[in-house]
Protein backbone atom coordinates (compact mmCIF):
# COMPACT_ATOMS: atom_id res chain seq x y z
CA UNK A 1 0.00 0.00 0.00
CA UNK A 2 1.25 3.41 -1.04
CA UNK A 3 2.05 5.67 1.75
CA UNK A 4 0.37 9.14 1.38
CA UNK A 5 3.22 11.94 1.40
CA UNK A 6 1.99 15.09 3.54
CA UNK A 7 3.64 18.79 2.97
CA UNK A 8 7.10 18.98 3.00
CA UNK A 9 9.55 22.13 4.10
CA UNK A 10 10.04 22.41 -0.16
CA UNK A 11 6.11 22.86 -1.03
CA UNK A 12 4.86 26.14 -1.10
CA UNK A 13 2.05 27.85 1.43
CA UNK A 14 -1.34 26.08 0.34
CA UNK A 15 -0.15 23.21 -1.88
CA UNK A 16 -0.28 19.59 -0.08
CA UNK A 17 0.91 16.64 -1.86
CA UNK A 18 -1.70 13.73 -1.63
CA UNK A 19 0.01 10.67 -3.61
CA UNK A 20 1.24 12.46 -6.77
CA UNK A 21 -1.16 15.28 -7.29
CA UNK A 22 -0.69 18.70 -5.44
CA UNK A 23 -3.96 19.60 -3.96
CA UNK A 24 -4.67 23.60 -2.88
CA UNK A 25 -5.68 23.95 0.36
CA UNK A 26 -6.89 27.69 1.68
CA UNK A 27 -9.52 29.82 3.84
CA UNK A 28 -10.46 32.66 2.07
CA UNK A 29 -13.22 34.40 3.38
CA UNK A 30 -14.21 32.02 5.98
CA UNK A 31 -14.64 29.51 3.04
CA UNK A 32 -11.96 25.88 3.22
CA UNK A 33 -10.79 25.81 -0.56
CA UNK A 34 -9.40 22.30 -1.23
CA UNK A 35 -9.38 21.96 -4.58
CA UNK A 36 -6.48 19.28 -6.83
CA UNK A 37 -4.56 20.62 -9.26
CA UNK A 38 -4.32 18.07 -11.19
CA UNK A 39 -0.60 18.72 -11.47
CA UNK A 40 2.31 16.95 -10.63
CA UNK A 41 4.78 19.07 -11.13
CA UNK A 42 5.41 21.66 -8.31
CA UNK A 43 5.96 24.45 -10.82
CA UNK A 44 2.44 23.67 -13.05
CA UNK A 45 1.06 23.10 -9.59
CA UNK A 46 2.26 26.94 -8.14
CA UNK A 47 0.73 27.94 -11.67
CA UNK A 48 -2.78 26.83 -10.67
CA UNK A 49 -2.82 27.14 -7.13
CA UNK A 50 -2.26 31.08 -8.11
CA UNK A 51 -5.08 30.77 -10.37
CA UNK A 52 -7.19 29.20 -8.05
CA UNK A 53 -6.85 31.70 -5.15
CA UNK A 54 -7.07 34.71 -7.32
CA UNK A 55 -10.42 33.34 -9.00
CA UNK A 56 -11.45 32.62 -5.23
CA UNK A 57 -10.62 35.64 -4.17
CA UNK A 58 -12.38 38.09 -6.70
CA UNK A 59 -15.81 35.57 -5.98
CA UNK A 60 -15.46 36.57 -2.01
CA UNK A 61 -14.97 40.25 -3.28
CA UNK A 62 -18.34 39.99 -5.12
CA UNK A 63 -20.08 38.70 -2.67
CA UNK A 64 -19.20 41.10 -0.32
CA UNK A 65 -20.24 43.78 -2.29
CA UNK A 66 -23.53 42.45 -3.32
CA UNK A 67 -24.32 42.29 0.68
CA UNK A 68 -24.79 38.87 2.43
CA UNK A 69 -26.75 36.19 1.18
CA UNK A 70 -30.82 36.69 1.62
CA UNK A 71 -31.69 33.18 1.80
CA UNK A 72 -31.42 29.72 1.47
CA UNK A 73 -32.86 26.42 1.64
CA UNK A 74 -34.05 24.60 4.56
CA UNK A 75 -31.69 21.76 3.82
CA UNK A 76 -28.56 23.96 3.97
CA UNK A 77 -29.92 25.91 6.94
CA UNK A 78 -30.74 23.02 8.96
CA UNK A 79 -27.16 21.69 7.81
CA UNK A 80 -25.53 25.17 9.07
CA UNK A 81 -27.26 24.97 12.47
CA UNK A 82 -26.25 21.33 13.35
CA UNK A 83 -22.67 22.21 12.16
CA UNK A 84 -22.28 24.90 14.86
CA UNK A 85 -24.06 23.41 17.56
CA UNK A 86 -23.37 19.55 17.77
CA UNK A 87 -20.61 19.96 20.29
CA UNK A 88 -23.17 21.96 22.45
CA UNK A 89 -25.85 19.65 21.82
CA UNK A 90 -26.66 17.64 24.82
CA UNK A 91 -27.41 13.62 22.64
CA UNK A 92 -26.09 14.18 19.26
CA UNK A 93 -27.91 11.38 18.03
CA UNK A 94 -31.23 12.73 18.92
CA UNK A 95 -30.85 15.95 17.66
CA UNK A 96 -29.10 15.18 14.34
CA UNK A 97 -32.90 12.16 14.15
CA UNK A 98 -34.90 15.18 14.94
CA UNK A 99 -33.52 17.60 12.26
CA UNK A 100 -33.82 14.44 9.88
CA UNK A 101 -37.10 14.51 10.73
CA UNK A 102 -38.13 18.40 10.23
CA UNK A 103 -36.23 18.32 7.04
CA UNK A 104 -38.91 15.67 5.84
CA UNK A 105 -41.41 17.49 7.24
CA UNK A 106 -40.70 20.94 5.96
CA UNK A 107 -39.49 20.03 2.76
CA UNK A 108 -35.58 19.66 1.73
CA UNK A 109 -35.57 22.63 -1.22
CA UNK A 110 -38.11 24.62 0.38
CA UNK A 111 -36.87 28.06 0.94
CA UNK A 112 -36.91 29.50 4.68
CA UNK A 113 -38.27 32.90 3.85
CA UNK A 114 -41.38 30.46 2.28
CA UNK A 115 -41.69 29.24 5.71
CA UNK A 116 -44.78 31.07 7.90
CA UNK A 117 -46.36 30.36 10.72
CA UNK A 118 -49.03 28.78 8.11
CA UNK A 119 -46.56 25.95 7.43
CA UNK A 120 -45.91 24.84 10.92
CA UNK A 121 -49.92 24.59 11.32
CA UNK A 122 -50.03 22.65 8.79
CA UNK A 123 -47.25 20.33 10.24
CA UNK A 124 -49.48 20.24 13.06
CA UNK A 125 -52.09 18.97 11.78
CA UNK A 126 -50.51 16.69 9.72
CA UNK A 127 -48.69 15.27 12.91
CA UNK A 128 -51.58 14.93 14.61
CA UNK A 129 -53.12 12.78 12.18
CA UNK A 130 -50.81 9.86 12.68
CA UNK A 131 -51.37 6.78 14.17
CA UNK A 132 -49.60 6.00 17.80
CA UNK A 133 -46.48 5.03 18.32
CA UNK A 134 -47.06 1.17 19.24
CA UNK A 135 -45.88 -0.37 22.29
CA UNK A 136 -45.10 2.89 23.90
CA UNK A 137 -44.27 2.72 27.55
CA UNK A 138 -45.28 5.07 29.98
CA UNK A 139 -49.09 7.28 30.05
CA UNK A 140 -51.72 6.03 28.40
CA UNK A 141 -53.00 7.74 25.61
CA UNK A 142 -56.19 9.06 25.50
CA UNK A 143 -56.20 9.71 22.16
CA UNK A 144 -56.63 6.78 19.08
CA UNK A 145 -54.64 9.03 16.62
CA UNK A 146 -51.73 11.76 16.54
CA UNK A 147 -48.13 11.76 18.22
CA UNK A 148 -47.87 12.81 21.79
CA UNK A 149 -48.12 16.72 21.84
CA UNK A 150 -44.54 17.06 23.59
CA UNK A 151 -42.95 15.04 20.56
CA UNK A 152 -44.90 17.81 18.04
CA UNK A 153 -43.84 20.65 20.29
CA UNK A 154 -40.36 19.18 19.89
CA UNK A 155 -40.49 18.98 16.10
CA UNK A 156 -41.63 22.45 15.81
CA UNK A 157 -39.49 23.83 18.64
CA UNK A 158 -36.38 22.46 16.30
CA UNK A 159 -37.58 24.25 12.88
CA UNK A 160 -37.90 27.34 14.81
CA UNK A 161 -34.64 27.24 16.28
CA UNK A 162 -33.17 26.25 12.48
CA UNK A 163 -34.44 29.51 11.40
CA UNK A 164 -33.56 31.73 14.46
CA UNK A 165 -30.01 30.35 14.05
CA UNK A 166 -29.91 30.92 10.29
CA UNK A 167 -30.76 34.46 10.86
CA UNK A 168 -27.43 35.01 13.10
CA UNK A 169 -25.38 32.81 10.96
CA UNK A 170 -26.00 34.79 7.22
CA UNK A 171 -26.44 37.31 8.62
CA UNK A 172 -30.17 37.70 7.38
CA UNK A 173 -33.53 38.36 7.95
CA UNK A 174 -36.60 36.21 7.75
CA UNK A 175 -39.65 38.65 7.86
CA UNK A 176 -42.22 35.89 7.79
CA UNK A 177 -40.48 33.68 10.27
CA UNK A 178 -43.11 32.01 12.65
CA UNK A 179 -42.99 33.58 16.25
CA UNK A 180 -44.58 31.27 19.18
CA UNK A 181 -45.17 33.83 21.32
CA UNK A 182 -47.46 35.90 18.60
CA UNK A 183 -48.85 32.86 16.51
CA UNK A 184 -49.62 30.07 19.19
CA UNK A 185 -47.48 27.41 17.28
CA UNK A 186 -47.11 24.88 20.01
CA UNK A 187 -49.54 22.65 21.49
CA UNK A 188 -50.76 22.50 25.34
CA UNK A 189 -48.87 19.60 27.21
CA UNK A 190 -49.46 18.33 30.52
CA UNK A 191 -46.47 16.92 32.55
CA UNK A 192 -46.33 13.24 33.66
CA UNK A 193 -47.06 13.20 37.05
CA UNK A 194 -46.96 9.31 38.06
CA UNK A 195 -44.80 8.35 41.28
CA UNK A 196 -44.95 5.12 43.39
CA UNK A 197 -46.69 4.82 46.32
CA UNK A 198 -45.93 2.82 48.84
CA UNK A 199 -48.16 -0.07 47.87
CA UNK A 200 -46.87 0.06 43.99
CA UNK A 201 -42.95 0.25 45.83
CA UNK A 202 -43.90 -2.87 48.24
CA UNK A 203 -45.22 -4.51 45.22
CA UNK A 204 -42.67 -3.79 43.24
CA UNK A 205 -39.92 -4.84 45.31
CA UNK A 206 -41.62 -8.15 46.16
CA UNK A 207 -41.06 -9.14 42.21
CA UNK A 208 -37.47 -8.30 42.08
CA UNK A 209 -34.10 -9.67 42.67
CA UNK A 210 -31.63 -8.52 45.21
CA UNK A 211 -29.68 -6.65 42.59
CA UNK A 212 -32.48 -5.09 40.78
CA UNK A 213 -34.06 -4.49 44.04
CA UNK A 214 -31.08 -2.29 44.90
CA UNK A 215 -30.96 -0.50 42.21
CA UNK A 216 -34.50 0.46 43.12
CA UNK A 217 -34.26 1.13 46.18
CA UNK A 218 -30.94 3.39 46.01
CA UNK A 219 -32.82 5.35 43.40
CA UNK A 220 -35.66 6.09 45.33
CA UNK A 221 -33.21 7.44 48.06
CA UNK A 222 -30.85 9.33 45.42
CA UNK A 223 -33.63 10.57 42.42
CA UNK A 224 -30.85 9.66 40.11
CA UNK A 225 -31.00 9.54 36.76
CA UNK A 226 -30.92 5.81 35.22
CA UNK A 227 -27.76 6.91 33.45
CA UNK A 228 -26.46 8.39 36.46
CA UNK A 229 -27.54 5.45 38.19
CA UNK A 230 -26.04 2.51 36.43
CA UNK A 231 -22.60 4.56 35.62
CA UNK A 232 -22.02 4.75 39.13
CA UNK A 233 -18.67 3.67 40.34
CA UNK A 234 -17.18 3.34 43.92
CA UNK A 235 -14.80 5.94 42.95
CA UNK A 236 -17.71 8.42 42.98
CA UNK A 237 -18.44 7.65 46.65
CA UNK A 238 -17.26 9.95 49.48
CA UNK A 239 -17.02 7.77 52.51
CA UNK A 240 -16.32 11.05 54.61
CA UNK A 241 -18.64 13.01 53.55
CA UNK A 242 -21.08 10.30 53.03
CA UNK A 243 -22.20 11.62 49.48
CA UNK A 244 -21.99 10.61 45.63
CA UNK A 245 -21.15 12.72 43.26
CA UNK A 246 -21.85 11.70 39.70
CA UNK A 247 -21.75 13.75 36.39
CA UNK A 248 -24.93 14.73 34.64
CA UNK A 249 -25.93 16.04 30.95
CA UNK A 250 -25.36 18.87 30.15
CA UNK A 251 -24.51 21.24 27.42
CA UNK A 252 -20.89 21.57 25.89
CA UNK A 253 -17.73 19.70 26.68
CA UNK A 254 -17.03 20.09 30.16
CA UNK A 255 -19.02 17.71 32.45
CA UNK A 256 -21.12 18.96 35.29
CA UNK A 257 -21.10 17.25 38.49
CA UNK A 258 -24.64 16.73 41.21
CA UNK A 259 -23.83 15.81 44.59
CA UNK A 260 -26.13 13.90 46.44
CA UNK A 261 -25.77 13.46 50.03
CA UNK A 262 -26.33 9.60 51.15
CA UNK A 263 -29.60 8.60 53.87
CA UNK A 264 -28.74 5.90 56.36
CA UNK A 265 -30.92 3.40 53.97
CA UNK A 266 -28.50 4.17 50.57
CA UNK A 267 -25.17 4.05 53.06
CA UNK A 268 -26.81 0.59 53.79
CA UNK A 269 -26.98 -0.51 50.48
CA UNK A 270 -23.95 0.57 49.58
CA UNK A 271 -22.38 -1.50 52.58
CA UNK A 272 -24.48 -4.67 51.20
CA UNK A 273 -23.04 -4.12 47.50
CA UNK A 274 -19.55 -3.96 48.63
CA UNK A 275 -19.51 -7.50 49.60
CA UNK A 276 -21.47 -8.98 46.53
CA UNK A 277 -18.67 -7.97 43.78
CA UNK A 278 -15.08 -6.49 43.14
CA UNK A 279 -16.46 -5.14 39.95
CA UNK A 280 -15.58 -1.32 39.62
CA UNK A 281 -19.32 -0.30 38.89
CA UNK A 282 -21.60 0.00 42.40
CA UNK A 283 -24.23 -1.85 40.34
CA UNK A 284 -23.97 -5.31 38.83
CA UNK A 285 -25.76 -7.66 37.47
CA UNK A 286 -25.36 -11.85 37.18
CA UNK A 287 -25.24 -13.16 33.83
CA UNK A 288 -27.51 -15.28 32.93
CA UNK A 289 -25.49 -16.76 30.32
CA UNK A 290 -22.00 -17.98 29.41
CA UNK A 291 -20.98 -15.92 26.35
CA UNK A 292 -17.91 -13.88 24.43
CA UNK A 293 -17.51 -10.21 24.51
CA UNK A 294 -14.36 -8.55 23.28
CA UNK A 295 -12.60 -11.55 23.22
CA UNK A 296 -13.49 -12.34 26.77
CA UNK A 297 -15.65 -15.48 28.00
CA UNK A 298 -18.18 -14.47 30.62
CA UNK A 299 -19.67 -16.99 32.43
CA UNK A 300 -22.82 -17.59 33.75
CA UNK A 301 -23.24 -16.17 37.13
CA UNK A 302 -20.64 -13.59 36.89
CA UNK A 303 -21.10 -10.31 38.02
CA UNK A 304 -21.21 -7.80 34.90
CA UNK A 305 -21.94 -3.74 35.04
CA UNK A 306 -25.00 -3.25 35.26
CA UNK A 307 -26.25 -0.81 31.52
CA UNK A 308 -29.74 1.04 31.01
CA UNK A 309 -31.20 -1.44 28.58
CA UNK A 310 -30.45 -4.52 31.28
CA UNK A 311 -32.00 -2.13 34.05
CA UNK A 312 -35.02 -1.40 31.93
CA UNK A 313 -35.86 -4.97 31.21
CA UNK A 314 -35.67 -5.89 34.56
CA UNK A 315 -37.63 -3.26 35.43
CA UNK A 316 -40.21 -3.43 33.18
CA UNK A 317 -40.62 -7.33 33.78
CA UNK A 318 -40.83 -6.54 37.60
CA UNK A 319 -43.72 -4.04 36.67
CA UNK A 320 -45.68 -6.65 34.79
CA UNK A 321 -45.14 -9.39 37.22
CA UNK A 322 -46.83 -7.26 40.04
CA UNK A 323 -49.62 -6.53 38.03
CA UNK A 324 -49.09 -2.78 38.05
CA UNK A 325 -49.71 -0.20 35.37
CA UNK A 326 -48.43 2.69 33.90
CA UNK A 327 -45.25 2.86 35.40
CA UNK A 328 -41.52 3.60 33.68
CA UNK A 329 -37.92 3.82 35.16
CA UNK A 330 -38.14 7.14 35.40
CA UNK A 331 -41.23 7.79 37.67
CA UNK A 332 -38.02 6.41 40.41
CA UNK A 333 -36.30 9.99 39.98
CA UNK A 334 -39.58 11.71 40.58
CA UNK A 335 -40.86 9.63 43.56
CA UNK A 336 -37.67 10.42 44.92
CA UNK A 337 -38.13 14.05 44.12
CA UNK A 338 -41.04 14.16 45.61
CA UNK A 339 -40.67 12.52 48.79
CA UNK A 340 -37.86 14.94 48.94
CA UNK A 341 -40.62 17.86 48.07
CA UNK A 342 -42.71 16.51 51.01
CA UNK A 343 -40.68 16.85 54.05
CA UNK A 344 -38.69 20.11 53.28
CA UNK A 345 -40.35 21.77 50.32
CA UNK A 346 -39.75 23.20 46.90
CA UNK A 347 -36.00 24.15 47.39
CA UNK A 348 -34.60 21.36 49.05
CA UNK A 349 -36.25 19.24 46.01
CA UNK A 350 -34.58 22.03 43.14
CA UNK A 351 -31.48 21.19 45.18
CA UNK A 352 -32.00 17.41 45.29
CA UNK A 353 -32.54 16.93 41.76
CA UNK A 354 -29.57 19.55 40.43
CA UNK A 355 -31.95 21.83 38.78
CA UNK A 356 -30.84 25.64 38.43
CA UNK A 357 -34.70 26.99 37.81
CA UNK A 358 -37.12 26.36 40.64
CA UNK A 359 -39.57 26.40 37.92
CA UNK A 360 -38.38 23.46 36.23
CA UNK A 361 -38.31 21.56 39.37
CA UNK A 362 -42.78 22.80 39.82
CA UNK A 363 -43.37 21.49 36.12
CA UNK A 364 -41.22 17.92 36.81
CA UNK A 365 -42.84 17.48 39.57
CA UNK A 366 -46.23 18.21 38.28
CA UNK A 367 -47.72 19.72 41.35
CA UNK A 368 -51.25 20.78 42.08
CA UNK A 369 -52.99 23.03 44.34
CA UNK A 370 -54.24 19.95 46.42
CA UNK A 371 -50.15 18.49 46.47
CA UNK A 372 -49.07 21.99 47.88
CA UNK A 373 -51.54 22.14 50.61
CA UNK A 374 -50.83 18.21 51.68
CA UNK A 375 -47.21 19.51 51.75
CA UNK A 376 -48.06 22.47 53.94
CA UNK A 377 -50.52 20.03 56.02
CA UNK A 378 -47.39 17.44 56.25
CA UNK A 379 -44.91 20.48 57.52
CA UNK A 380 -47.23 21.55 60.18
CA UNK A 381 -47.73 18.13 61.16
CA UNK A 382 -43.93 18.02 61.51
CA UNK A 383 -43.55 21.19 63.36
CA UNK A 384 -46.17 19.46 66.06
CA UNK A 385 -44.03 16.43 66.31
CA UNK A 386 -40.77 18.88 66.74
CA UNK A 387 -42.41 21.08 69.38
CA UNK A 388 -43.38 18.21 71.22
CA UNK A 389 -39.90 16.22 71.45
CA UNK A 390 -38.96 20.07 72.57
CA UNK A 391 -41.67 19.57 75.36
CA UNK A 392 -40.95 16.27 76.56
CA UNK A 393 -37.14 17.93 76.76
CA UNK A 394 -38.05 20.20 78.93
CA UNK A 395 -40.11 18.59 81.61
CA UNK A 396 -36.77 16.45 82.04
CA UNK A 397 -38.72 12.83 82.17
CA UNK A 398 -36.38 10.16 80.81
CA UNK A 399 -37.94 8.94 77.30
CA UNK A 400 -34.59 6.81 76.03
CA UNK A 401 -35.22 9.24 72.61
CA UNK A 402 -31.71 10.20 71.57
CA UNK A 403 -33.30 12.94 69.99
CA UNK A 404 -34.92 14.05 73.37
CA UNK A 405 -31.24 13.89 74.71
CA UNK A 406 -29.99 16.13 72.13
CA UNK A 407 -32.64 19.16 72.93
CA UNK A 408 -32.00 18.55 76.14
CA UNK A 409 -28.76 19.00 76.19
CA UNK A 410 -28.82 22.12 74.23
CA UNK A 411 -31.18 23.23 76.54
CA UNK A 412 -28.94 22.88 79.23
CA UNK A 413 -26.45 24.65 77.08
CA UNK A 414 -28.73 27.53 76.59
CA UNK A 415 -29.50 27.81 80.25
CA UNK A 416 -25.70 28.16 81.59
CA UNK A 417 -25.65 30.99 78.44
CA UNK A 418 -28.69 33.20 79.77
CA UNK A 419 -27.13 32.89 83.27
CA UNK A 420 -23.44 33.57 82.60
CA UNK A 421 -25.10 37.19 80.57
CA UNK A 422 -27.19 37.90 83.76
CA UNK A 423 -23.92 37.33 85.89
CA UNK A 424 -21.91 39.76 83.86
Amino acid sequence: MKQERTTTEETPKNLRLRGRVYHVEAMIDGEDIRVTTKCTDLREAIKVRDKIIARKMAEATERRAEGPPRDTDFDDAASIYFKDNKDALRAQDEAERVIARVIELIGPHTMCSQITAGVLFRIRAYLLSLPPNENKRGQPRKNEVGLAPKTINKYLEMIIRILNHLEAALPTELPHKPDPARDDIYLPTTGRGRYLSEIDEHLLLEECDQDTRDCIEFDLETGLRAAELVGATWEMVDVIEESITVPIKARGLDPVYHTVFLSPKALAILDRRRGRSQHENIFTFEAGLTYWKDGELIRKGTHIAATYSLLQRKYQDAVDDAGLSDLILHDLRRTAARRIFFEGGIELAQAFLGHRDRQTTEDYLCLTPADTKAAIRHRAKQQEERMALVKSAARRKPTGDPRVARIRAELDRRARQAKDRRVS
